[in-house]
């Protein structure tokens, strides 16, 4: 069974805001409902350069800042936040990839935050 209830995403980054059609209502649904992202890793790499740039857009009209630090640190981080503590090389070689590819993407809006922020002054 196919159905859409969203109508549009209206906010800058497609994740922070939705709105339902007319006349429809929310509800919980019973069961679950299963969000395939991506299928192949190509897919992913893809959707990441896709989010990055919308979320260091929206990053740098919130004023944030591009810090060299962010772009070495945060990248880390996220990569051991992924790969450690949250167990996933219990995954093997896909966990070590999404956490890899999760600390690319941080490497990415940082980077791309601060490119803004260059042509900006």
């Amino acid at each position: 069974m196919s159905f859409t209830i969203f109508r549009r995403f209206p906010g800058l980054n497609p994740h922070d805001k939705y709105s339902l059609k007319s006349g429809s209502t929310e509800q919980h649904l019973k069961g679950d409902i299963l969000h395939y992202s991506f299928y192949h890793f190509e897919e992913h790499l893809k959707q990441i350069h896709k989010f990055t740039d919308i979320s260091s857009k929206a990053a740098f009209q919130k004023g944030k800042h591009g810090y060299w630090f962010k772009i070495i640190l945060n990248p880390i981080a996220k990569f051991l936040g992924g790969y450690i503590l949250k167990a996933g090389f219990l995954d093997g070689k896909a966990g070590f990839r999404i956490a890899w590819y999760s600390a690319y993407a941080t490497y990415l809006k940082y980077s791309k935050l601060r490119k803004l922020e260059k042509s900006a002054s």
